[in-house]
C-alpha cells in the first residue's frame, strides 16, 4: 500500500511539473522571433524593405518625434518636405503592445482620424517606370485601404500597417509613417505622400493586409496567451488536485 501511494504521489508531481514547464514554454514561444525564411534578411535589416534611398543622411531626428517602439527602425528624407519612418516587428505580441503605445501617444499629441487612400494610379505609374528600367518589386497587396491620418504641430501624415507582407506563415509586421516636416501642410503634400507610399510598397503575399493603426482603448492590456489557454490550464490543475485528493482518501 505504501509503495503504491509513493508511486502515485511521484506521478502526480511529475504531471503538475510537466504542465508548468509546458505552459511556460508555450507562453514564451508566442513572443519568440520566427526563424527567418529563405531569401529574407534578419530582423535588423527588415526596415530596409520599405525605406527608400533618402536625400541625405540626417534622419535620426525624425524617429525622435515618436515613441521608441521597436529596436528595428529606420527613417529617411525624400522631397524637401516629406519623410518616412519604419518600425519592424517579428512577433505579434510586441507589435500589438507597440501599436498600442504609439496610438496612445498620437491621440495625446495631435489629431487622429481614419481616411481611405487609393494608390492604384500611383502604383501603375511606378510599375511602368520600373519596367522601362528592367526593375521589379512585388505589389500583390491591396491598393485601396484605410490609413491613420495624423496632424500635429511638428509633423503630419499617414500611418500604415503592413501585415504579413512576405509569407502567410511568417510573423512580419511593419508600421510605416509617410509624413511632412518643417510645418508643411498635409493637404499640399498629399499627392507626394501617395507617390512615396507607392514607391515603397512591397507586398509578396496576396493574403496579407494593409490597414491603419488600431486605436487601442486600453494600452495596458495585451494578451500573453491565446484566448482560453489560461482557462485550460486552470481546469487541468483543478483535475490534478481532485484526483490527488481522491486517491489520498482511498489510501487512508
Amino acid at each position: 500500500m505504501w509503495h503504491s501511494k509513493r508511486i502515485f504521489t511521484i506521478l502526480i508531481v511529475f504531471i503538475c511539473t510537466s504542465l508548468f514547464f509546458i505552459t511556460t514554454a508555450y507562453s514564451e514561444s508566442i513572443g519568440e522571433d520566427d526563424v527567418v525564411g529563405p531569401g529574407l534578411p534578419p530582423s535588423e535589416m527588415m526596415p530596409e524593405r520599405y525605406i527608400l534611398d533618402s536625400m541625405d543622411d540626417d534622419n535620426a531626428n525624425h524617429l525622435s518625434m515618436f515613441p521608441d517602439i521597436s529596436q528595428y527602425s529606420d527613417c529617411g528624407n525624400y522631397t524637401r518636405h516629406t519623410i518616412m519612418c519604419v518600425w519592424y516587428f517579428d512577433n505579434k505580441n510586441s507589435f500589438i503592445k507597440s501599436e498600442a503605445n504609439l496610438s496612445s501617444y498620437l491621440v495625446e499629441s495631435g489629431e487622429v482620424g481614419v481616411v481611405k487612400l487609393n494608390i492604384s494610379d500611383e502604383i501603375n505609374g511606378i510599375i511602368e517606370s520600373r519596367e522601362d528600367k528592367n526593375q521589379w518589386r512585388p505589389t500583390l497587396g491591396p491598393k485601396q485601404f484605410n490609413a491613420t491620418r495624423y496632424v500635429s504641430t511638428t509633423t503630419s501624415g499617414y500611418f500604415l500597417v503592413y501585415v504579413r507582407p512576405f509569407l502567410e506563415e511568417r510573423e512580419d509586421y511593419f508600421i510605416v509613417y509617410y509624413g511632412t516636416k518643417d510645418g508643411a501642410d498635409i493637404g499640399d503634400q498629399k499627392q507626394e505622400l501617395k507617390k512615396l507610399i507607392a514607391k515603397s510598397y512591397y507586398f509578396g503575399n496576396s493574403e496579407g493586409g494593409v490597414e491603419g493603426l488600431h486605436m487601442h482603448p486600453d494600452t495596458s492590456k495585451s494578451p500573453n496567451m491565446v484566448p482560453g489557454f489560461e482557462l485550460l490550464i486552470l481546469i487541468g490543475s483543478f483535475c490534478c488536485a481532485f484526483i490527488f485528493r481522491r486517491h489520498l482518501l482511498k489510501f487512508k
